[in-house]
């Protein structure tokens, strides 16, 4: 239509992440309560970031744009997160400043067991 006013932005992170599981250390074991449902980490994101942009204007609009973006850059971060396994193989999880978002949440599936 005459004021049909499009914008899409794409963000695509490649990331690597190290995490360290505090309640895997040998002097641990059997000192923490519900230690085979609860799992808590910390570790460090690395990565990079693919950023673009584009806007489509309605016809006859000749104001300026103020919504473009093109380029990459790194994306690197310290991440604290928790795992809790309802049963063996299924669980939940929460993680912060993954380099995914501020704070993500999901499920958790255990194919070793």
């Amino acid at each position: 239509g005459l004021y049909t006013w499009k914008y899409t932005y794409t963000y695509i992170p490649l990331m690597f992440r190290g995490v360290f599981h505090p309640f895997n250390l040998p002097s641990l074991i059997g000192k923490i309560p519900h230690r085979d449902k609860w799992d808590a980490y910390g570790g460090l994101t690395l990565g990079w970031a693919i950023v673009s942009s584009s806007e489509t204007v309605p016809q006859g609009y000749s104001g300026s744009s103020y919504y473009t973006t093109e380029g990459s850059y790194f994306v690197g971060g310290l991440l604290l997160g928790t795992r809790y396994y309802f049963t063996k193989k299924f669980g939940v999880y929460a993680e912060e400043g993954s380099g995914f978002g501020w704070f993500n949440i999901g499920g958790v599936y255990n194919f070793k067991i």
